[in-house]
């Protein structure tokens, strides 16, 4: 069963700093996508996926050096 999935990115202070603008419609399975964080500054940031049926979150880091 197909839906729609939003991708979003926030900073260790909850604050959204990245919304995928597509809002794909997609089937259920394995997808992939390539995100480019190169503009984030180093520091912990969290990502969410959701669609109608549920919401992950998982914690990420960047590091610059």
């Amino acid at each position: 069963e197909a839906s729609v999935v939003e991708l979003r990115i926030y900073d260790e202070n909850g604050k959204n700093v990245y919304t995928d603008p597509t809002f794909d419609l997609l089937k259920a399975g394995n997808h992939v996508r390539t995100l480019s964080v190169s503009y984030l500054p180093q520091g912990q940031y969290y990502i969410e996926l959701r669609n109608s049926n549920e919401t992950s979150v998982k914690k990420f880091t960047i590091l610059k050096w």
